[in-house]
């Protein structure tokens, strides 16, 4: 097998994912497991606009693009626990059901992990911690690979079913030299920048106009209408109708939108299967492209089928 894995994935509906969350006490207890084994325990710094081009020419880094929104996280193992992953904020956890090895049933580990709720999709970035052994502080990334490879060949056996939908997959990087390019593309949501050198953060870039900051559209009166506007993405390609619920921003827009190009944030609402606008912003705001409208959606139907989970997971409780 290749020291660098890759599994590309296509669109999966991932309305048949159920997240299950772990009892209180298995979640508190992988809560500490997790702050013990490292120092700093977060992943990830976050860059804006062009400083994301400063720590390029400070070190040796691999690239990861992530199309969809995704949620930053551990994928934690424990001899007494079914595997877990656990948001970065340690405060949100769902169990993760895996075919593994006996080895792993005697074995604590940590992986970076990231959850794509809209595809379904348990994205296996990096392994920080293996029994007790602080991998993130004193190995490189490309020594870290060699243990994800070690894992995918001996210890874990991949089966959509057993995971109960949930597809897991290893995340697939790309060299630096990508990066240039991929940047000046519109078909990304997030980008990490993975250092090489042992005891250092990731970086990531989020896309201007994404999800995970804000879905930005233009404004389009529709004749007749009042209240009820076209959105227009990036593509210049109409991506549905939007509502307005506050009278302050009625007025203000019925007044602009005859004067001047207008750009609104805007969001999906589930319960009226609508966009909504949110606040008006400045023409200078680069607008999202029409993948991400359809990014929002799928993650606000994956996102209320987790909530409905939680509700009776804690009824059952």
């Amino acid at each position: 097998m290749d020291a660098s894995p890759s599994i590309n994935s296509s669109y999966r509906p991932a309305q048949g994912v159920m997240y299950q969350i772990p009892k209180p006490a298995a979640h508190e207890a992988l809560q500490k497991l997790v702050s013990s084994c490292f120092q700093d325990y977060r992943i990830y710094q976050p860059l804006e606009g062009q400083k994301v081009l400063t720590p390029l020419s400070k070190g040796t880094f691999h690239l990861l693009v992530h199309p969809n929104p995704v949620e930053t996280g551990y994928l934690v193992f424990s001899p007494r626990h079914t595997p877990v992953w656990m948001n970065e904020t340690l405060r949100r956890s769902n169990v993760i059901r895996m075919r593994l090895s006996t080895a792993m049933h005697t074995t604590t580990a940590v992986f970076a992990a990231s959850l794509d709720r809209s595809d379904g999709i348990l994205w296996l970035e990096d392994v920080l911690s293996w029994n007790g052994a602080d991998y993130k502080a004193y190995k490189t990334f490309t020594e870290r690979r060699k243990m994800m490879k070690q894992f995918l060949e001996h210890h874990w056996m991949p089966d959509d079913r057993a995971t109960g939908g949930l597809h897991i997959r290893v995340a697939n990087y790309q060299p630096l030299s990508n990066f240039e390019k991929v940047y000046k593309e519109s078909g990304w949501t997030v980008l990490d920048l993975c250092p090489e050198m042992e005891g250092r953060r990731r970086f990531r870039c989020k896309a201007s106009g994404g999800i995970d900051s804000s879905l930005v559209a233009q404004v389009k009166a529709v004749t007749g209408l009042p209240d009820i506007y076209e959105l227009w993405s990036a593509d210049e390609i109409c991506v549905g109708r939007a509502a307005i619920q506050e009278l302050s921003l009625s007025r203000t827009l019925k007044t602009d939108i005859t004067q001047k190009i207008i750009y609104a944030e805007v969001e999906w609402n589930l319960n009226f299967q609508k966009f909504r606008i949110i606040k008006l912003l400045p023409g200078s705001v680069p607008r999202s492209p029409m993948a991400r409208f359809e990014s929002s959606k799928k993650m606000a139907v994956a996102s209320n089928a987790n909530a409905n989970a939680n509700a009776n997971e804690a009824s059952v409780e």
